[in-house]
């Protein structure tokens, strides 16, 4: 499955089962189109925000901020226990949740570059 596919149903199940994140976090127009069109994301806390809160409303992120890594291996194609477990170590560390989301997804966005 092509990578703009995986983002095209994961910006459409944001929007339709959350759409309470974007109400509380509002990021710009801009900002989304960056992160579900070219995979790039905004360095703001609003953003940072945005991204905890759908990735914690659809039980990817805990309340804890821990990730759930058998869920992300779910509901993302091409996701594998290898890249969550990597990412996730580089950020367990953070005390501040929006900001260690931020930082995993940042991580696993550019996965294949890491070892590159």
């Amino acid at each position: 499955v092509e990578t703009q596919v995986i983002f095209d149903r994961w910006r459409n199940r944001t929007e339709q089962e959350h759409p309470e994140c974007s109400k509380t976090w509002p990021i710009t127009d801009d900002e989304r189109d960056k992160y579900f069109r070219q995979y790039t994301l905004t360095d703001t806390p609003t953003f940072k925000c945005y991204l905890h809160c759908i990735f914690k409303s659809f039980n990817l992120i805990g309340e804890d901020g821990g990730v759930n890594r058998d869920q992300f291996y779910k509901m993302f194609e091409r996701m594998t226990y290898e890249m969550v477990d990597f990412c996730d170590g580089r950020v367990v560390e953070k005390v501040d949740n929006c900001e260690k989301t931020f930082e995993l997804i940042n991580c696993l966005l550019h996965y294949e570059k890491v070892y590159a």
